[in-house]
């Protein structure tokens, strides 16, 4: 099965959605993004061959929005039980692509995936 396309179901648990900031692709995984207002992110993913109908293999809340500076570059960051999920939305970059998708256990990167694909992005 393929990505899914914008219109289809999206796991019922998840469906308390203020803002949805992105939907993108990595090889292994769909990655999606959501502002449940007051300041509050919620981070979903996916295996590549699933769509979101499904339940997600991870739900994190609580992440944050950081700025890396005045270039529009930033990250969203996940913490959970000594992992950190790390989403870098690249605007400006020397790095080919959108960003990356990284998964660190006590400072230590255990995976690191570029997005290969957007699925959807809120307009800035």
């Amino acid at each position: 099965m393929s990505a899914p396309q914008p219109g289809m179901s999206l796991y019922d648990g998840l469906c308390c959605i203020h803002i949805p900031i992105l939907q993108w692709a990595t090889e292994n995984y769909i990655v999606r993004i959501d502002d449940l207002g007051h300041g509050r992110y919620r981070y979903a993913a996916w295996d590549s061959d699933e769509n979101q109908g499904m339940e997600p293999n991870i739900v994190l809340l609580d992440g944050f929005v950081h700025r890396d500076g005045s270039c529009g570059n930033h990250h969203y960051q996940f913490d959970n039980e000594g992992y950190s999920y790390i989403i870098d939305i690249w605007v400006v970059s020397e790095y080919e692509g959108l960003g990356e998708l990284r998964v660190y256990h006590e400072g230590e990167c255990l995976f690191s995936e570029r997005f290969q694909h957007e699925i959807y992005t809120q307009p800035m």
